[in-house]
Parts: C-alpha cells; structure tokens; sequence
C-alpha cells in the first residue's frame, strides 16, 4: 500500500529513503522493468 506524504518533513523522509535504497544498488535490473513496460502496454 503507498501511502501519500502529509508534510514537506514526511516528503523529505520519503525521498532521503529512496535516495538510500537506490545507493545500496538492489534495484531492479533492465530486464524486470521490460517486462514491466510490456505488461503495462498490455494493460493500456
């Protein structure tokens, strides 16, 4: 579930956890977000 920011300090939090995820480098590979765009596609 995503749940929406409700001030500019929970939107900071959010992005400095994104920023942190991504350096740790286990983000999904090229292939994983394909297959992704070609389902949504798909979907559309």
């Amino acid at each position: 579930m995503v749940t929406i920011p409700a001030s500019s300090l929970d939107i900071q939090v959010a992005i400095a956890n994104q920023r942190a995820f991504f350096a740790t480098g286990k983000t999904k590979g090229y292939d994983f977000r394909v297959a992704q765009l070609n389902k949504l596609s798909q979907l559309i």
